[in-house]
């Protein structure tokens, strides 16, 4: 008896699923791998952008202190004056000479003892908007959405607060540019400032010129006010000299005739009621004489009354019956 021959055709549906158990594995393969990069992808980016973040963040720290180093080195000398202004602190020895000038701003060099030489090379060139590698302007506007954001001053305030205008001759896209000096952070550390610059790069010099081994990693530009740039409505007044008299002359007696009240704060020697309010407002009251201005400013403030001497004219010394001023109770400016 012979054995039946097996057909070759018998084998196909298990080679079709074995076939197709293949092409979805690789399939899942497939999705498994595309999606890992993906991830691997989005999580790079991710930490570039937070690494971004990061180094933005360091560079701002390191404008914030340079200032303070500038400013408490400056005010620790035990054998000098200092003065702040806007954007520097000056020292000065016993003979009223300048000692050394502490910019608070980014500068070729941050310290300087020759008083002829502070503005130096810090003073932007007319061209300055031509040379991005070595100026930047840090009222810059961000634009959004066809509206420009400026991060210090609005041109679009002339003429809307009084007193403020726009020189009208400015044809630039930003009518109230406020230019400053890059300043480049090595990998090291140093702070280093160019020799030269123009329109696309920065030449360096001396000791600290960038290497491969020490690159540039970020740069910072930098300005600091102080509160002497600034006026506070709430305690400011209209002042008038006043101060113990201590010789027999004109001015001495007139001292003694018309001392200040109680409550007459804008007479004490010291008080925050003796910064002049009335040298802001007084361009903008034209025509109104100086006691006029004078009234106008403490009606201005919340709590100053007029009253008592009348500004260093009514003897209140032989007038007994002069009573002290009753501060205003007006609600303070927020």
């Amino acid at each position: 008896m012979k054995r039946p021959l097996h057909q070759s055709g018998g084998r196909e549906p298990e080679s079709a699923s074995a076939l197709v158990i293949v092409l979805g594995m690789l399939v899942l393969l497939i999705a498994l791998t595309v999606g890992f990069l993906l991830r691997v992808s989005t999580e790079r980016g991710s930490s570039a952008s937070y690494a971004n973040a990061a180094g933005a963040a360091r560079l701002a720290d390191t404008c914030v202190q340079v200032v303070q180093a500038q400013i408490e080195h400056a005010t620790t000398q035990g054998n000098s004056t200092w003065v702040s202004q806007p954007g520097m602190v000056r020292t000065f020895g016993s003979n009223g000479s300048l000692q050394t000038a502490y910019k608070l701003y980014s500068a070729t060099a941050l310290t300087t003892s020759d008083a002829a030489t502070i503005p130096g090379d810090d003073l932007p060139p007319l061209t300055w908007a031509d040379s991005p590698a070595g100026w930047t302007d840090i009222n810059a506007p961000v634009e959004s959405d066809s509206s420009s954001f400026f991060p210090i001053l609005n041109p679009a305030a002339d003429g809307v607060i009084p007193g403020f205008a726009v020189d009208p001759t400015r044809t630039s896209a930003n009518a109230l540019p406020m230019p400053v000096r890059w300043l480049y952070v090595l990998a090291d550390g140093e702070i280093v400032a160019p020799m030269s610059t123009n329109a696309t790069s920065a030449v360096f010099d001396g000791p600290n010129t960038p290497t491969t081994d020490n690159p540039i990693v970020g740069r910072i530009a930098f300005w600091t006010d102080d509160e002497s740039c600034k006026v506070n409505v709430n305690t400011a007044g209209a002042p008038t000299f006043f101060d113990l008299p201590w010789y027999n002359s004109t001015q001495e007696r007139a001292l003694a005739d018309t001392q200040p009240v109680r409550g007459e704060f804008q007479r004490y020697p010291g008080h925050p009621a003796t910064v002049d309010l009335t040298r802001v407002i007084a361009p903008l009251l034209d025509g109104l004489s100086e006691r006029q201005i004078q009234k106008e400013a403490l009606d201005l403030v919340p709590r100053l009354q007029e009253g008592g001497s009348l500004y260093g004219t009514f003897r209140t010394r032989s007038n007994n019956s002069t009573s002290p001023i009753i501060p205003d109770s007006d609600r303070i400016y927020s």
